[in-house]
């Protein structure tokens, strides 16, 4: 090499793109500490009905942003608050009991059985959940997770070694619901699996499975999850 000249990585605009690009991502990362997805999915609700997608984006808009910390223990209820006119929420069907009735926020059990299976999908633990008596149309069975204000809730521990942030929004028809983990992440791949292992004209016994791809130990794993009960005859 003559004397003067300089390795192409010593020039002055290589030298400034190698000082810049961790001085970027340093940024990124500390301005999106909730880059990884760890569980997201979409709901079509071009089915639903007026009232129903007010009560959704109502229960999204509460929801989106929530960070659960390590050791934590998040309430659907609580962050929801009770479903009033001042929350947002209006009179839509919903199921209570054998009941399908009219009442103030009624359909949020799509967004709570929603998160509950993103939930799962995550890595985090079900601290509280309730089946619904009956099958309902929105969601399969085993899968849901009612809630009522007062009584029936939807609680998650994080018993990860970082935070999660839960983020929703709506486009068009569709609403996203996502569960975030700190940037760098690598997810665990995890999918749930329905059972129907009895069913007689008045029930159906449902059980669920979780499996991931690997545990802790960096084995596959699958878990018991859930045997949920429903009513199917009259």
């Amino acid at each position: 090499m003559k004397s003067g000249q300089r390795k192409s990585w010593q020039k002055p605009g290589n030298i400034f793109l190698a000082l810049l690009i961790p001085a970027l991502l340093t940024f990124h990362f500390a301005t999106h500490p909730f880059a990884t997805e760890l569980a997201g999915r979409s709901i079509n609700l071009s089915a639903y009905s007026a009232p129903h997608r007010q009560n959704f984006a109502s229960a999204l808009a509460r929801l989106d942003g929530t960070v659960i910390k390590p050791g934590q223990t998040f309430s659907f209820n609580q962050r929801l608050g009770e479903r009033a006119s001042r929350g947002g929420y209006v009179p839509a069907p919903g199921y209570l009991g054998n009941d399908r009735f009219a009442t103030s926020g009624g359909g949020i059990c799509l967004i709570s059985s929603n998160l509950y299976q993103l939930a799962l999908l995550s890595g985090l633990d079900v601290v509280e959940r309730s089946n619904h008596v009956r099958p309902v149309s929105s969601v399969a069975p085993g899968l849901d997770a009612t809630v009522w204000y007062g009584s029936q809730d939807l609680r998650l521990k994080n018993n990860l070694p970082y935070p999660v942030e839960i983020s929703t929004r709506i486009e068009g028809n569709f609403a996203y619901m996502k569960i975030l983990g700190k940037a760098g992440l690598k997810p665990i791949k995890r999918r749930l699996e329905r059972k129907e292992i009895a069913r007689d004209n008045r029930t159906c016994l449902v059980e669920v499975y979780l499996l991931s791809s690997e545990t802790e130990n960096g084995s596959p794993e699958t878990r018991l999850v859930s045997r949920d009960c429903y009513r199917i005859g009259r």
